[in-house]
């Protein structure tokens, strides 16, 4: 197993730490305990849109047929930021800034997957400010697998709208939350604690 990688020191990484004998994920289909459900906190410094990604982490294979995308259908904007846990919890973590992803649009993550077991985050909003209230696509690759979720502990903006996410392999399954599914009493769980597993590839949010 690769050794344990944080975001930040504000990283939630207890939210995803699960006793395994009550996990869903059972014995053979663990998480990576590097995968977590809020990759930045709310309280946690968002740089300006101009400061550029830090470099990826050395040490392990960019797979760089592997991407990532968030798609927006909606008729209006919304304002996204993607991140990575690194290796050196003293380093800052990689962000993009904070992008603008007109209606019809789409995000591309900067930061290529890598088979390293480490966090993938991509936040999201109808509001500039990522400080708080985000809604969030959550994904971690280990021995040519990938770990995916939605997750809403950090807030539920999209509430109102359709969400869906899906990795672009035969036998992935997809994740679908429908309009206003995620209330008390909605219908079945769509967001963490319920995720998907299978062979990766490229992974796909679209929203509306």
């Amino acid at each position: 197993m690769a050794p344990l990688k944080t975001l930040v020191s504000t990283l939630v990484l207890s939210l995803m730490v699960l006793d395994t004998a009550a996990s869903p994920y059972g014995p053979s289909r663990e998480k990576p305990a590097t995968s977590i459900a809020s990759a930045i906190s709310p309280n946690a410094e968002i740089p300006a849109e101009s400061e550029a990604p830090a470099a990826e982490t050395p040490g392990a294979e960019i797979v760089s047929q592997w991407k990532s995308f968030f798609k927006n259908n909606c008729a209006f904007g919304v304002y996204v930021e993607a991140a990575r846990c690194v290796d050196d919890p003293t380093k800052p973590a990689p962000v993009s800034g904070v992008k603008y992803i007109a209606p019809g649009g789409e995000f591309e993550n900067p930061f290529k997957h890598k088979d390293d077991a480490c966090s993938h985050t991509i936040r999201s909003s109808t509001q500039q400010d990522q400080t708080a209230n985000v809604y969030q696509v959550e994904y971690s690759v280990r021995d040519g697998n990938i770990w995916y979720d939605l997750s809403d502990i950090d807030g539920h903006p999209l509430l109102q709208y359709k969400r869906s996410l899906e990795v672009k392999q035969v036998g992935c399954e997809r994740i679908f939350c429908d309009a206003k599914q995620g209330l008390a009493g909605s219908g079945p769980d769509c967001e963490w604690p319920y995720f998907q597993t299978c062979k990766s590839g490229d992974i796909e949010f679209y929203l509306c």
